[in-house]
């Protein structure tokens, strides 16, 4: 399962042309040189891309760059900014929300492997993997903020 992005200019409609490029989970050989991006689902663990839909290029802008200056950090939860507490009999680094309030808190954790895995794979949600996206969009984003995200 995943999301398409498609990232279209507001008042025509129509899917905005950017640099070509090679990402996502489904593209054509050689890539795209429009706004639009398969992003698979097991992203979601440390981004919300479903809050961008219906959101300016400008006001994604902003959630976008919130998220990378967290991803990029290994040190804290990307959701919930908390430091992240890492647990050797399982190979684990968790938010310590997820321990203390158990169902109700924070659903991150990252195991050892995510984190040396990098870009090796697309399938496996690294911050690696997920910065490449945001980066991506943070560049469509940014080149035409009156833009408008919609994600199916």
């Amino acid at each position: 399962m995943s999301w398409w992005l498609h990232y279209k200019d507001r008042k025509t409609g129509e899917i905005l042309k950017v640099e070509r490029f090679e990402e996502g989970g489904t593209y054509p050989v050689g890539g795209l040189d429009i706004a639009e991006v398969n992003i698979t689902y097991n992203y979601g663990k440390y981004f919300p891309f479903g809050r961008l839909n219906k959101k300016t290029g400008k006001e994604a802008l902003r959630l976008i760059n919130r998220f990378i200056k967290r991803i990029e950090d290994k040190s804290i939860c990307p959701w919930c900014n908390k430091k992240l507490i890492r647990d050797p009999d399982r190979f684990l680094y968790y938010c310590p929300n997820t321990k203390r309030f158990k169902n109700s808190g924070c659903p991150f954790q990252e195991t050892d492997l995510e984190r040396e895995l990098g870009e090796s794979d697309y399938w496996h949600p690294t911050r690696e993997n997920v910065l490449r996206v945001l980066k991506l969009l943070k560049s469509w984003f940014g080149k035409n903020p009156n833009g408008i995200v919609e994600i199916h």
